[in-house]
């Protein structure tokens, strides 16, 4: 592929790649994301085992020539997405 595209919300200081507001429909937990900590974020696991990827954990699995286009799913966060994208090598 070309381009991947995926979602990102910013919570408790991360940036977690994750589509839903809520825990509930692919994970074993429960609530909204946004009143988790990251360490609650971190413990909870998906339908297939694997915890909620981090952003940066994401970007550093691809390839450089994949294009990415990420959908910030915390609109007040947007203008930090952009300065943590700078910082890191990609």
């Amino acid at each position: 592929v070309d381009w991947i595209e995926f979602d990102v919300q910013f919570v408790d200081g991360e940036w977690f790649v994750f589509h839903d507001a809520r825990l509930e429909r692919v994970t074993d937990g429960a609530g909204f994301l946004a009143n988790k900590s990251a360490a609650e974020i971190r413990s909870v696991r998906l339908q297939n085992g694997e915890s909620i990827p981090t952003l940066k954990e994401v970007i550093e699995l691809l390839p450089e020539r994949i294009g990415l286009n990420i959908e910030c799913k915390s609109p007040s966060a947007a203008p930090l997405l952009g300065k943590y994208l700078r910082t890191l090598p990609i």
